[in-house]
């Protein structure tokens, strides 16, 4: 539609016309295109706010379950690790490893000095 408006013929020494014409085809391209431009903003901000509503509902920003925090005594790599991981006993008895150690050091930091001086975590 734009490259229609905008090709004109030049003949002649009518130098004014010419570009009369030119800035008319440049008018006419610049709008078109601010318009096209237009449209596609008010596209993108329908779309991020449609997304926008579907994040705030979002299992993502809902609360975890006590059981994948680590610190948990309901922790268990079992309940929420990926069934799709092949050598899953090498994981949890790795993980359940590792929270058993983690435990133990949290119990020997919690002593009657750290709780007196406040630095039991």
């Amino acid at each position: 539609m734009a490259a229609a408006a905008a090709t004109y013929a030049v003949k002649g020494h009518n130098g004014p016309r010419v570009i009369t014409n030119y800035f008319t085809a440049a008018d006419f391209l610049e709008r078109g295109f601010m318009d096209g431009l237009s449209r596609l903003m008010e596209e993108m901000r329908k779309e991020s706010g449609r997304i926008a509503d579907e994040m705030q509902h979002a299992d993502v920003y809902q609360p975890m379950a006590n059981y994948t925090s680590i610190e948990s005594p309901d922790f268990s790599y079992d309940k929420f690790a990926s069934t799709s991981q092949e050598p899953r006993a090498h994981f949890d008895a790795t993980v359940e490893k590792e929270r058993k150690k983690m435990v133990v050091e949290q119990q020997a930091r919690d002593t009657e000095v750290t709780r007196r001086l406040g630095g039991a975590e």
